[in-house]
């Protein structure tokens, strides 16, 4: 294998993985569209810019590869990505200021001119291959650093994790730039090729050592949530429980109620007044033991429902309820109500709280004629909330615990039934509405 058939083999695989990270860093703000959700028609459009970008890059001139990949760049965003216009235009700036950035720093550090195509700024082509390995994982790092302090960004780790993992990169970046000093102008293409493949490997190893420890961040924050969701639901489920208790307290006395008429017959009959008040005096207490509130016909929904208005109530946050007579619900799993609904609820409860008005409407109804049921929360709020991963947060301060991994649950329990979420906000309201197709 000659250099330079090692050459377009590392420009192919610089282009992808440069595409590929640019993907990675608007996923990391951005929803990826509907229409590419798809991932076939995704990896059809990411190979098309792939081949775009392969075309420029082998031109060998720094000028017209700079400007091509700002274009590619809008391009991804643009078309791929859900998103304000300016908040595009801003992501954009910033990834190809810091593709520039890794492009000049390392133009410094070796004294190059950009002027000066690439295949003939080097002194020899080991030196040329490697130098374009080096700064794309110059400019990985550097995405990584940006993302990962990014109050922003989805595709983060924990800071220690994240310290831990810097090493790599940083070392990596090292070795590959030390190496063609060390080697000097020695010639051995055949072991020189073998160093470029394990280059690319290091390379790539980088890019997915990152991708493990993120994915790895995220299962420990899942983790945690799904550990808060299963106190929470069993919290519920003793209300619940609690519940029916008072239903089976309720149709006792209904089934007694025969025994107390005959008895106040009795003492009517003999003229016992005082008797009489006696018995009336007891029902009324059995009464008020079992005295329950009812908002809807379903026991478990009815649980979640009076548990949030008591802690609302605890809040002084004024909570009004309204459940359709017929809403169905039934689809969902006790525990996926429970992790909807409590983190929808502490949301609403977290903003609402903070307001000088403290207000939280809730009301859910069939529409459609019972095809589609709808949940509805409007809570009032101060300040601008939050936005993450294309979800609108509240307006809570600290915004590093686990929020954010909470609506991301919520949005995995709506899209697994096929449901719809919509947020909205807007003189001082914040208003959310989930739909689900029956």
């Amino acid at each position: 294998m000659t250099y330079i058939e090692v050459y377009k083999i590392c420009i192919v695989i610089s282009c992808m993985l440069e595409i590929y990270l640019a993907f990675n860093f608007y996923k990391a703000f951005y929803k990826i569209r509907y229409y590419f959700q798809s991932k076939y028609k995704l990896y059809i459009g990411y190979f098309i810019i792939v081949l775009v970008n392969v075309a420029m890059n082998l031109r060998q001139s720094n000028i017209i590869n700079i400007f091509i990949a700002a274009f590619l760049y809008l391009l991804i965003v643009l078309v791929f990505f859900h998103g304000k216009l300016w908040d595009k235009i801003i992501h954009w700036l910033m990834i190809f200021f810091l593709a520039a950035s890794a492009e000049m720093i390392f133009s410094l550090l070796q004294k190059l001119s950009v002027d000066v195509p690439v295949d003939k700024a080097f002194e020899n082509e080991f030196s040329m291959i490697s130098s374009i390995l080096t700064i794309k994982i110059i400019y990985f790092l550097m995405l990584s650093i940006v993302k990962e302090f990014s109050k922003y960004s989805t595709e983060k780790l924990e800071i220690k994790l994240f310290i831990h993992y810097i090493i790599v990169p940083i070392a990596s970046i090292g070795i590959m730039f030390a190496i063609p000093y060390v080697r000097g102008e020695k010639v051995n293409s055949g072991m020189d090729i073998l160093l470029i493949f394990f280059y690319i490997l290091l390379l790539i190893g980088n890019v997915s050592l990152f991708y493990v420890f993120s994915k790895y961040s995220k299962i420990k924050g899942y983790q945690m949530m799904q550990e808060i969701s299963k106190v929470k639901y069993m919290e519920v489920k003793k209300h619940y429980e609690s519940i029916e208790r008072l239903d089976q307290k309720y149709k006792e006395i209904i089934h007694d109620m025969n025994y107390y008429l005959k008895q106040i017959w009795i003492y009517t009959e003999s003229n016992e007044t005082e008797k009489i008040k006696d018995v009336l005096l007891e029902l009324q207490i059995e009464f008020a033991k079992g005295k329950k509130e009812r908002i809807c016909a379903n026991d478990f929904l009815n649980a979640l429902l009076i548990e949030f208005k008591e802690r609302s109530a605890k809040e002084q946050v004024d909570v009004e309820i309204f459940v359709e007579n017929g809403y169905k619900i039934e689809f969902l799993k006790e525990m996926e109500l429970t992790v909807l609904l409590g983190n929808l609820f502490d949301n609403a409860l977290e903003a609402s709280k903070c307001c000088k008005v403290r207000k939280v409407y809730v009301t859910m109804f069939m529409q459609n004629q019972g095809l589609f049921s709808v949940i509805r929360i409007e809570n009032t709020y101060e300040g601008v909330p939050h936005k993450k991963n294309g979800l609108l947060l509240s307006t809570k301060k600290d915004m590093e615990k686990p929020h954010g991994i909470g609506l991301q649950n919520v949005k995995a329990i709506i899209e697994k039934h096929n449901g719809y979420m919509q947020q909205e906000y807007s003189d001082g309201v914040f208003e959310t509405t989930v739909i689900f197709g029956r």
